[in-house]
């Protein structure tokens, strides 16, 4: 399925009326997506506080052995982070591909930060 309205949930995620973003993620999360589709509502998602559905579109991706990009791999990783499942996200964040990642620092901070280790978050925040 073509995501029609991407600049439509963006903006919705954008202006802050997240119920409203996440009616629409859920609404598109329903349908049979590429892969690429399922990267971008996976991550609205998580941008709107629906982890799980950003777990459940990239599981496969990221737990297969299906060479998932370094952006479906720090995507998941953030979702778990949120869901407080920090060290499998870890896991994943020290993975070599995802280190060249341009939010690799971001969101290994931010891993950090979430289990209230703000000095071992420093390094990677002072690296974005």
């Amino acid at each position: 399925m073509k995501i029609i309205k991407k600049t439509e949930v963006e903006n919705l995620i954008r202006a802050g009326l997240l119920q409203q973003a996440q009616h629409e993620v859920l609404r598109l999360a329903q349908h049979k997506n590429s892969r690429a589709d399922r990267l971008q509502i996976a991550h609205w998602a998580r941008r709107t506080g629906l982890e799980q559905i950003t777990l459940r579109l990239l599981h496969h991706h990221a737990r297969a052995l299906e060479n998932p990009t370094t952006t479906e791999l720090t995507e998941y990783a953030m979702a778990l982070i949120r869901q407080g499942f920090f060290m499998e996200a870890h896991e994943i964040l020290s993975r070599p591909i995802v280190a060249k990642s341009e939010t690799f620092n971001l969101f290994r901070g931010f891993a950090y930060i979430y289990q209230w280790d703000y000095e071992s978050a420093r390094p990677f925040i002072a690296k974005y």
